[in-house]
C-alpha cells in the first residue's frame, strides 16, 4: 500500500491506461454471446390484455396464424396459447415458424422476422415478437 502512495503519478498512468483500454475494447469487440444464425426456425410471442378471454385470445392467435403463414417464406408453424411452462398467463401465446429451406427462400431469417412483424403488427389488438430460435 505504501508503493502505491509513494508512485501515485504511475498509479494514475495505470487506471487510466485500464479504462481506456476497456472503453477500445468495448468498441471493437463483437457484442452478443450468441451470433443470429439461420436455422430455418423463428419463435414468435404474441400478447394482448390481460382482460383478454380464452376464446378472444385463441381467435387472435388463429388471426396470427394466418397472417403468418401468408409469408411466401414461411412453410408451416405450430401456435400455442393458455397457460403452461412457457406461458405463465393466459394473454400470451407462443409460435413456433418452420421456415422454407435456405435456398428456396427469398430472404434470410432476420428478413423474415422483419416482414413477419410488420405483417402481425395491427392484428386484433395483439403485440406479436420474433427471434431466430436457437434450437
Amino acid at each position: 500500500m505504501t508503493w502505491v502512495l509513494e508512485h501515485q503519478r504511475l498509479t494514475l498512468w495505470a487506471a487510466t491506461g485500464t479504462l481506456v483500454l476497456t472503453a477500445l475494447l468495448y468498441l471493437l469487440i463483437p457484442k452478443g454471446f450468441f451470433p443470429d444464425q439461420d436455422t430455418g426456425l423463428i419463435q414468435g410471442v404474441s400478447e394482448a390484455g390481460e382482460s383478454v378471454s380464452y376464446a378472444a385470445m385463441a381467435d387472435r392467435q388463429q388471426a396470427l396464424a394466418v397472417a403468418i403463414l401468408t409469408d411466401p417464406d414461411v412453410e408451416s408453424l405450430s401456435s400455442f396459447i393458455g397457460v403452461d411452462g412457457n406461458n405463465v398467463t393466459i394473454n400470451s401465446g407462443r409460435f413456433l415458424i418452420n421456415l422454407k429451406p435456405r435456398g428456396e427462400r427469398s430472404a434470410g431469417v432476420l428478413d423474415v422476422i422483419r416482414r413477419l412483424q410488420g405483417e402481425t403488427s395491427g392484428i386484433a389488438a395483439s403485440r406479436s415478437t420474433c427471434s431466430p430460435s436457437r434450437i
